[in-house]
């Protein structure tokens, strides 16, 4: 086997749980919703799990910008605290 697919099996087994709480957290929102908005549910089956399915791709997507402003932030925060220390380390050189 190659040293990038034991690199890759190693990083998906090792986020596997991650993932798998967060789509159970993401169905769960899912379906409080569909409850919360339909409380007495949908009379047509297919038009049901239409709307699931869409509601299940918006919590999918903004959990995706949601994890993409947080890297953003994170990133930007660690490059700001690395130009510092060079500010400093530059400064008293």
């Amino acid at each position: 086997m190659k040293i990038k697919q034991k690199i890759v099996d190693i990083f998906v087994n090792s986020t596997h749980d991650w993932n798998q709480a967060m789509h159970n957290a993401i169905e769960r929102k899912v379906f409080e919703g569909y409850n919360n908005t339909f409380p007495n549910g949908m009379q047509d089956p297919e038009q049901t799990e239409e709307r699931i399915e869409s509601m299940r791709t918006f919590y999918y997507q903004r959990m995706m910008n949601t994890a993409s402003l947080l890297l953003t932030a994170v990133s930007l925060t660690v490059a700001f605290i690395a130009l510092m220390v060079a500010i400093i380390a530059i400064h008293y050189a």
